[in-house]
């Protein structure tokens, strides 16, 4: 992907841009699972769903990343139930 930063650097721009960042990478991510795959919500969709129901995505991204995985023959590394951590005892 090509929009790969660090988890710490993420977290910094998250709060130096005042949360504006999520949402370019959640377009960023949406887009990219959908050139990848085909399949998806693609950028636009996506980032809508961020940012009027932003747990619904805690759940449609590694769900996303998941079916691309089993689509290239590997065991997928997430799911949508990992979506769950969001919430207390959830995972």
């Amino acid at each position: 992907m090509a929009s790969r930063v660090g988890i710490g650097f993420g977290i910094l721009l998250f709060i130096v841009t005042l949360g504006f960042y999520s949402w370019y990478w959640a377009f960023k991510t949406h887009e990219e699972i959908r050139q990848h795959s085909d399949e998806g919500l693609g950028g636009v969709l996506g980032l809508v769903i961020w940012i009027l129901i932003s747990p619904v995505s805690a759940f449609v991204i590694p769900s996303e990343i998941g079916k691309m995985y089993r689509n290239d023959g590997r065991g997928p590394p997430v799911t949508g139930w990992t979506g769950l951590w969001l919430f207390p005892g959830g995972s």
